[in-house]
Order: structure tokens, then sequence, then C-alpha cells
């Protein structure tokens, strides 16, 4: 399916929407010459650069007829014909950036670059078209103004919002919303962690002693964020001398703390199971990241299966991703030599409740005088168990995709998995996702936090059914997964 123009802008780059109708030129050039080189090109902009090859300034077709052909004489300096700063975009940042800059700070053209600063191209209103419409721009200028904490707080705050649009507005299907607030989530992350570094460096602690990465776990390191995720977070350090440990882990322990309360203060809390870079197990060098795993891996127990399947599912956000990378492969190859840590995290997992019975009844939970009281736990006990079937199966088997689908995909290519039940797995994460972005989105409306309770009355027949279907299609996963463990039928 071909990405919705609405959603291109959020979860596209700034790169893929830039023209390449420009000429570079020194910022020290003649007007004479500058002018020349529009002729010649046919092109109505000029990115001028200075000696380090940057972007200085930009000169327009309407600048050189206004300020230049009947002004300035021919020897004149670009340089000194140039305005206000041109704002500039590095190609990998999102596309709604621009958005901002354009459509509600009233420049004319954005200028794009690439790691070294030099410009690739240029984005202008025309580049955008029409893509997107008027009442999703001010959540695109919200989410895009992240220069302060507060900025961060109000642009996490107006992610329902866009959700509310993506979904109900473009009728859009919920993985690439997950995967979108996924992102915007890591943005956060990679801010902040930057901002946390740089105000060390500026307080006296220096540069990093080592290389690191900050990661994420849990659903944000499958890119499936809902609207209320919590920090599920680690640092993963470059290996170093003993000699230097106390240093070392002086600095990332501050850096931690820093990142964490930041990441609270925008709208990610804290855990409340402490699974943060805070916590010494989660904040280690790469040597002792797979001395650990390899620890739960050997003795398999409740405890040291807990921990791990904590941390299975992780996603680079900030900092050195070839420390992410090596993690990720020897995880990948160390967990199918381990059967007995897959059958107890078989175990573990087959203990979760699906919220359905044989006679495809819904069950409701009773938690009387809350507001899941005779309601359906869609996310505990539906999407879930889906998920965790989906892992332990990819798991099993060496997949070291991260999400659910792309690890769907990959079990379905290896035959791994009966077509009807991967086309029914399919359809229930679809159907499951959405219909918790949708409640989600609706308590987040009435002023209340997001949640995950559905109740089953405020459904249509059509809706019920497929809720009970997708609910089926888990429990029967389930089953498939005990029995593939166990030789168990039942």
């Amino acid at each position: 399916m071909r990405t919705p123009p609405s959603l291109e802008l959020f979860s596209g780059r700034v790169a893929d929407f830039a023209s390449r109708e420009f000429v570079q030129m020194p910022a020290n050039s003649p007007v004479s010459d500058v002018v020349q080189a529009m002729r010649e090109s046919r092109v109505e902009h000029v990115v001028l650069t200075g000696r380090d090859g940057r972007v200085a300034g930009l000169l327009t077709a309407a600048r050189v007829v206004r300020d230049i052909t009947f002004v300035r004489e021919p020897s004149t300096r670009a340089v000194n014909l140039m305005g206000e700063p041109v704002p500039t975009l590095a190609e990998h940042e999102p596309a709604y950036l621009a958005v901002t800059l354009l459509q509600h700070r009233g420049h004319e053209t954005v200028a794009v670059t690439n790691a070294d600063g030099a410009p690739t191209g240029i984005v202008t209103r025309a580049c955008l078209g029409h893509r997107l419409p008027t009442e999703a721009a001010p959540i695109a200028a919200r989410i895009a103004q992240q220069s302060s904490p507060a900025d961060r707080k109000s642009a996490r705050a107006a992610q329902w919002r866009l959700a509310d649009w993506l979904i109900n507005q473009c009728q859009l299907p919920a993985p690439p919303v997950l995967s979108l607030l996924s992102t915007l989530n890591n943005r956060i992350y990679r801010q902040v962690v930057e901002e946390c570094q740089q105000s060390m460096s500026e307080q006296g602690w220096g540069a990093p002693p080592t290389n690191y990465a900050v990661i994420v776990m849990g659903s944000g390191g499958r890119g499936e964020s809902l609207l209320h995720p919590d920090q599920d977070n680690g640092l993963i350090l470059a290996d170093y001398p003993e000699s230097r440990r106390l240093a070392v882990d002086s600095y990332f322990y501050e850096l931690a703390l820093r990142m964490t309360r930041s990441l609270d203060d925008a709208g990610l809390p804290l855990c409340t199971g402490y699974v943060m870079a805070t916590n010494p197990s989660w904040r280690k060098q790469l040597s002792e990241w797979q001395a650990q795993i390899l620890g739960w891996l050997k003795k398999p127990s409740l405890a040291a299966t807990t921990l791990l399947d904590i941390c299975i599912d992780f996603r680079h956000v900030a900092g050195d991703e070839t420390l992410v990378k090596a993690l990720r492969r020897y995880t990948r190859d160390a967990i199918p030599n381990h059967h007995g840590f897959l059958r107890e995290l078989e175990a573990m997992q087959f203990e979760h409740d699906v919220a359905i019975t044989p006679f495809r009844t819904l069950k409701r939970e009773r938690l009387p005088g809350t507001e899941g009281d005779r309601r359906v736990d869609i996310k505990r006990k539906g999407l879930m168990p889906l998920v965790e079937g989906v892992r332990i199966l990819s798991l099993s088997r060496g997949i070291s995709a991260a999400s659910t689908l792309e690890r769907l995909q990959c079990l379905s290519g290896t035959g791994s998995i009966d077509p009807e039940l991967a086309a029914g797995i399919r359809f229930a994460f679809d159907y499951l996702t959405i219909l918790l972005l949708r409640t989600q989105v609706e308590t987040r409306r009435a002023g209340r936090m997001p949640s995950a309770y559905v109740a089953p009355e405020s459904l249509g027949p059509r809706e019920r059914n497929q809720l009970k279907e997708a609910l089926a299609v888990a429990a029967a996963l389930r089953s498939k997964v005990h029995g593939d463990f166990t030789a168990e039928l039942f």
C-alpha cells in the first residue's frame, strides 16, 4: 500500500521533498557571476556557501531583480546582499519540520544539507504542494517546535491529536501510526541526550569517556508505541579498561539521571519497574551486556526470563549505533541455542490470558470501582499475547526483525507458519491496534489518561464480531506456540 500523502510529511525525510534545482556558489562571488549562473542554469535559487563549504545564505531570482539588477554594482559581492540567515535542515530530518519553517515562520525557502553542512537541495512551498491539509498544519507545528523542555512537553501532548487525525480523518491503519509515534518519541530521546551531554560538557564533565548508545526497549523497541509509553531504556557502553570504571560509570550515571528526568519532564514518564539507564542492570559495557544475556539464557528462571523478556526488543535511539548492532547480532545468534530459555519464556507467556472463551464469548474484567470494570482489556489480554506469540516463534528461528509485522513476514517467508494463521494474525494485529488507538484517543479527548479498556456494548455488531475474531486468533496462536514447545495438544 502506498504511503498516503498526509503521512509522508510526518514519516518522510526532508530529502524526500527537496528540489535539486539550485546553483551553488561561493558567498564572495560577484553578483554579476550570480546573475550569469542563474541565466545559464535557468534556476531561481542560488545557495551561497562559505569557505568551509557550509550554507552561508541564499539568493532568489526575485531578490536579484529587486535588489541587484537596478541597484547594485555588478562587482558587489553576493555575501553583502544576504538578508536574514537561511534556515537549514539536514537530509535525514523529518519533513514536517519544513512545514513549520515555511508555513508558520514565513520563510520562503529551506536549504537542505548533508552531514557536513554542504547544500544538497532546497525545499519550497511548491515542493510540499497540498500534501498537508490545513487542519494538520498546527499539529505539525507543535510537534516540530521542540527547542525547550516546555516545547517537548507540548509536542508529546499533541501526539494524540495527530493520531486522531491520522486514524479518524485520514482513515489510516494503525501500524504506520504506531511507527510514527515511535519515531517522534525517539526524536525526543535524541534531543534530550544531546542537550544533557552538552550541559555536562559545559559544567566541567568533559566529553563522554567512551562511545555509547542509548536504546529503548519494549513497544518502543518494536516501533509500536502507543499514546502513553513509559521509559524503558538502557545504555550500551564501548568496552574500556577496568582501571577507568569509577570515572566512566560516574559520567554515564549522571547522563542517565539527567536523561530520565528530562524525558519525564517531556511527558515520557519514569518506569515504575526501574527499567532505565539509571539502573546498573541496564547500563553496561557491551561485553557485560553479552555476559548478562548469556547468564540469563544458561540458567533460565522466572526472574531471569522476565528480565531478558524485557530487553529482547530494543532499538537504537542515540549514540553509536554499531554497539546496538553488535548486541543484536549476539542476541539473535545466542537465543535459538538455548531451548530451556525459550521453553521458560513460552511457559511464562502461556499464563497470559486471552479475553475470549472457547465458546467465543468475551471475558470482561472484574474491577469494581475502576474504569476497567466489566470491560475488555484489549492490550494485556489481546494484543500482547499476539505480539508475544509472534516474537517467540521468531526468536526460536534466529529472526532479527524487531516489529511484529516484520517478524510475521519473515516467518511466512521461511514457511515457519501456516499462511491462513499468518493472515489471521495480520488481521488481528491491525484490528486490535486500531481499536486500541481509537480507545486511547477517546479517553484522552475526555481529559483522562489513555485507556486500554473497551466496553463491548460501545461497539456495533460488526465490530464486536471482529473483536471476537481477533481475540480468537490470539488464542489460536498461543495454543500453536504452546504445542510447538511442549508437544501438548491443549
